[in-house]
């Protein structure tokens, strides 16, 4: 039953993993084109915004977000760390239940801080945001699992965990 344990925490941790290189890599992507399309007529968006274009006004709240998508996109980085790190130390059960923990925290401050947006129309790659959705989703479950594992080798080595009448 370990073994399934440890298959599904790799393959989920791996995912996470996965999905948030995509994400430090969209986050500073669309951080960066942002900022290159809204710097040189700034002023103009302001006193366009000023006067109550609707547009304007979202593309201002867009180009205000930009510090956002870089901090999102350290929560990213550090969540693949997190993921990579939980993966090796499951399968030396060392500091699995505080690297679960840690992974979660990070995954959900992610989804806090990462924002919402449409920069390319409906069919265009997901914001930062659906990507956090996803690697919370990911980072828990994997957590989850590995946390699983972790003490169904403790159980069955006898370790402090364990509910044998020996012991």
């Amino acid at each position: 039953m370990r073994i399934v344990a440890l298959i599904l925490a790799t393959l989920l941790l791996v995912l996470t993993a996965g999905l948030g290189a995509i994400g430090v890599y969209r986050s500073l992507k669309d951080a960066k084109d942002i900022d290159a399309l809204v710097k040189p007529v700034r002023k103009q968006l302001k006193s366009m915004a000023a006067a109550g274009d609707k547009d304007a006004k979202k593309i201002m709240s867009l180009a205000d977000k930009t510090g956002r998508l870089r901090g999102g996109a350290v929560t990213f980085g550090l969540t693949t760390l997190l993921a990579l790190a939980l993966l090796v130390l499951g399968f030396l059960n060392r500091w699995v239940t505080p690297i679960s923990v840690a992974l979660v925290v990070v995954a959900l401050v992610s989804i806090a801080v990462s924002p919402q947006y449409d920069l390319r129309g409906p069919h265009g790659p997901a914001s930062a945001r659906s990507l956090a959705i996803a690697e919370g989703v990911l980072a828990l479950l994997g957590a989850a699992v590995a946390f699983g594992a972790s003490r169904l080798k403790r159980r069955k080595s006898g370790g402090p965990q364990s509910t044998s009448a020996i012991g």
